[in-house]
């Protein structure tokens, strides 16, 4: 799953790098900065885009936003200054662009060498969203962890309060993917928390996780004002696992959100359903499919068997032989086993029916890590099997398993990578419908 998770991020950065949007350039003038607001322009199409320039002494910083990607706030140090213009060097190798203030605005074009892939950059000054933070802390199983509030400035004009967990890829507060949709949604009107992911030698059990979690939920009822205060979660991937657990275990949950695919099965089964669909989808015949998924059936028997460690390591080498060798788990030493060997069967199913709160969860149509064909329906099935009734569960064309649509040529034009409209106008209206105003 980690491995897996990691990779949709890894797309996400590719379909960057295709694009070469990321550059941007500054004025070294002192009206350069504050907050802008505009878009970068492809081909007639307007990728909305919000930029926040600060100076401390020679020093500028840049904060990118690409609000449709759920992209927030990422800083990028300005790399060089001239007399009415600078640069600022973005990375994942995507090359320099300069902007130049004039009057109120900031503009520049980029390109690429390609004429087709030529981009104009347009910013005007503009009113930067209202949302304060606070720090946050609590304590879990004698482990201190740190994280923020995230929402509305004003307390009257907070919606809901939602905690945020975490997927298997995110690491804490300054992961952009995590801190990207608490600020997604805390423009949503949401009072949102995060905190930092369990971390150490080896990665948590979902054991450990669920009593994070629940720490953090704990901890959120006992800060001031909110004794009364009824908690939504909110995650997908992995972290639906420990929504679900702690769900089961918290009937004052006021609501449950998966943002990106939750499996209604174990870990062990969902690996091998992404082997399986990613496989396919990457053009793999059904002998290499079953090879694959073979081999991770004994790798999963193996980690539960120590006595054959010597034949999964020479069935390891011999994957990595394969031109799809990469894409399966294959372990350098014994201990990289075991959080397999302990969470490969954790016990979706019996959690599931415990739910009594509102249920909304999101997959992408062409999801392969949690696929919908595989999951969506046994999640209701499960979900309904106890008294709860009010079940949300939608499937977004063309989404991956963020819920993001590709970049790419429509008969629309062109379209830049974003998160579904759909599903952010759906994930809107539900969160309205089901977590009262404070």
């Amino acid at each position: 799953m980690t491995a897996a998770f990691k990779v949709g991020l890894v797309q996400v950065f590719a379909m960057a790098m295709q694009f070469s949007f990321w550059p941007l350039g500054l004025d070294a003038q002192e009206g350069l900065a504050g907050f802008w607001k505009g878009t970068i322009e492809r081909q007639g199409s307007g990728w909305p885009a919000e930029l926040r320039l600060d100076r401390q002494g020679e020093t500028w910083t840049a904060r990118l936003s690409l609000p449709q990607l759920g992209y927030f706030d990422v800083e990028q140090p300005v790399s060089a200054v001239e007399a009415d213009r600078a640069t600022v060097e973005f990375p994942f190798g995507l090359g320099l662009t300069q902007l130049k203030l004039s009057g109120s605005s900031l503009t520049g074009p980029a390109l690429n060498g390609n004429e087709k892939a030529a981009f104009a950059f347009a910013f005007s000054r503009g009113e930067s969203p209202a949302l304060a933070t606070q720090p946050f802390q609590f304590v879990s199983h004698g482990t201190a962890f740190s994280g923020r509030r995230i929402g509305p400035v004003e307390k009257e004009q907070t919606r809901g309060t939602l905690l945020l967990l975490h997927g298997s890829a995110q690491s804490g507060p300054e992961s952009w993917s995590y801190r990207g949709y608490a600020t997604l949604l805390a423009r949503m009107g949401h009072e949102v928390f995060l905190y930092e992911r369990r971390s150490g030698e080896r990665a948590p059990d979902l054991e450990q996780l669920v009593a994070d979690a629940k720490a953090a939920f704990a901890a959120i009822r006992t800060l001031p004002g909110r004794e009364t205060v009824r908690v939504g979660l909110v995650g997908g991937s992995q972290a639906g696992w420990i929504a679900a657990a702690l769900a089961a275990e918290c009937p004052e949950l006021v609501a449950l959100v998966a943002i990106t695919g939750w499996p209604a099965v174990t870990p062990g089964e969902q690996e091998l359903q992404r082997i399986r669909h990613e496989f396919l989808a990457d053009g793999y015949g059904a002998a290499e499919i079953e090879a694959a998924a073979a081999y991770f059936g004994f790798y999963l028997y193996a980690a539960r068997h120590d006595e054959l460690w010597p034949q999964l390591e020479s069935a390891a080498k011999h994957v990595l032989e394969q031109k799809w060798g990469d894409f399966v788990e294959t372990p350098r030493q014994k201990s990289d086993l075991r959080w397999w060997a302990v969470n490969q069967d954790f016990p979706a199913w019996d959690h599931l029916p415990k739910i009594a709160c509102p249920v909304f969860a999101a997959y992408g149509a062409n999801d392969c890590v949690v696929p919908p064909s595989a999951n969506a329906q046994l999640l209701h099935q499960l979900v309904s099997s106890g008294s709860n009734r009010a079940m949300t569960f939608k499937v977004y064309h063309e989404a991956d398993h963020r819920i993001e649509l590709p970049a790419g040529d429509t008969p629309a034009g062109f379209r830049w990578p974003q998160l579904s409209p759909d599903f952010l106008r759906d994930l809107e209206d539900w969160l309205k419908l089901h977590t009262p105003q404070r």
